[in-house]
């Protein structure tokens, strides 16, 4: 009798679970049917341990699901085969969802400012207000006729930005995120002066910024290339401090690989 397989009860589960495969032509020893898993979209199969699979009969297997074999999670093709093959005589695509058990972390969840901020090396002083760091995805769907919903989303394009209100509005900072190209001049009794207008080109530099982070530890997030641009508008009046917007634009910074062109989160003990 050939070998088939209809289906995976219950077709979710994580470590130690038991899961029963309903299929015809099911053998046990000496020629044992064995199980064949596979993370759904891979090419190879893994044999799972023979001693986590129980023959009941020639239409039923129970598995009883390990970490070794479903590493990492997600959707995992089910399959049966006679003992000694790699490849599954039948199997079913994404049969089986395997999900790792976890415990909450109170310890990650975070809460507070940001606490040092440098562009280009150069310590800028306190902020203001939050730090934001805006991430988004730009993304395109594939269609076909034969299908009412898209059959794949492919990545477009991906975008950084940083704002954050700078508190000392020094000749320093406003010469970095007004990205003037004129030197700060000494004219001596305390006098100094900064002239600008007319520039052509944003500032390029690297920024870093020192955050909170889970378990009282700290990131040091930092972006490679930046363009610092400030927009909006410096107020002077009664009430309210005087505060010098900051927005940065993050640019890919193709010398450096993929997957590594845009920045890093270092975590490190306070």
């Amino acid at each position: 009798m050939a070998t088939t397989i209809s289906d995976v009860s219950p077709s979710y589960g994580k470590a130690a679970d038991a899961a029963t495969i309903i299929g015809t032509g099911f053998v046990d020893t000496p020629t044992l049917s064995v199980i064949l898993v596979r993370l759904h979209g891979d090419t190879p199969w893994t044999v799972v341990d023979p001693a986590r699979v129980a023959y009941v009969s020639a239409t039923e297997l129970t598995l009883t699901l390990h970490a070794t074999e479903f590493d990492g999670g997600g959707m995992w093709d089910v399959g049966v085969a006679d003992n000694g093959e790699t490849a599954p005589d039948a199997f079913l695509p994404q049969a089986l969802f395997f999900y790792i058990a976890g415990v909450y972390d109170p310890d990650a969840v975070i809460k507070g400012a940001s606490e040092a901020l440098y562009i280009g090396g150069r310590f800028v002083g306190h902020c203001h207000g939050a730090f934001e760091l805006e991430h988004g995805v730009d993304t395109s769907d594939i269609e076909v006729n034969e299908s009412l919903i898209p059959v794949r989303t492919i990545k477009a394009g991906e975008t950084f930005s940083l704002t954050v209100p700078l508190a000392e509005v020094s000749l320093e900072n406003l010469r970095d995120v007004w990205g003037i190209s004129a030197q700060i001049e000494d004219l001596g009794a305390g006098r100094r002066r900064l002239t600008f207008g007319g520039d052509t080109d944003l500032l390029e530099v690297s920024v870093m910024v020192i955050l909170p982070a889970g378990s009282g530890k700290k990131w040091a997030a930092t972006f490679y290339r930046c363009a610092v641009v400030a927009p909006g508008t410096l107020s002077w009046n009664r009430d309210d401090q005087v505060d010098l917007p900051l927005a940065i634009t993050v640019l890919a910074d193709t010398s450096r690989a993929v997957g590594d062109q845009v920045g890093r989160f270092e975590e490190y003990a306070a």
